[in-house]
């Protein structure tokens, strides 16, 4: 079954039996991630989404990026996430980052094997917009070129483990598809 289905059939069912899921929504600023994490959260109260984007919103609403804690946004939204699945009320946790490079997804993934939950990935990388559209498309006004920067360093491969590491084999074993776990 692929990803997107198994996804369809867990939203379909209005209290989850299927166990925890952990979800990540990547793609360029701009590509529809949020609007994705609102239309899969909806109403639920078993759902909840967190992104790095939240750690720069303050008490009144207001979005101030700080380039400087950058760092400090991605491991606060990773606790974030790690609370968000060990509570007890929540059954599905969306995540929706850039996550443009593999190293990005590696720990929510490590975080899904270790705690045991089914982990899913959604690439939309574009949407289908070029820069320019994208910017205007941005939740928080993120200039084209810095959208160009992060197509750039996209990676579309971000879904395979590190068997360099393991064995002299450079590719996933045949039969997995490459976009699910």
């Amino acid at each position: 079954m692929t990803t997107m289905k198994t996804i369809g059939l867990y939203l379909k069912t209005e209290r989850s039996d299927m166990g925890k899921t952990l979800i990540l929504i990547r793609g360029l600023s701009g590509a529809g991630k949020a609007t994705l994490e609102d239309i899969i959260t909806g109403e639920n109260e078993e759902r909840e989404a967190v992104s790095v984007d939240d750690f720069f919103v303050d008490d009144e609403g207001v979005y101030k990026f700080e380039p400087n804690s950058i760092k400090q946004a991605h491991k606060w939204c990773l606790e974030e996430t790690t609370e968000l699945l060990h509570d007890k009320e929540i059954n599905l946790v969306v995540v929706h980052n850039t996550f443009t490079r593999k190293f990005e997804v590696d720990p929510y993934r490590d975080l899904a094997g270790k705690m045991k939950v089914r982990f899913f990935v959604i690439n939309l990388y574009d949407g289908g917009c070029n820069d320019s559209q994208l910017s205007e498309r941005s939740q928080y006004g993120v200039p084209s070129y810095i959208i160009q920067k992060q197509r750039q360093r996209w990676e579309k491969d971000v879904y395979r483990e590190n068997y360099r590491k393991k064995t002299r084999f450079h590719n996933p074993p045949r039969g997995r598809p490459p976009y699910a776990y």
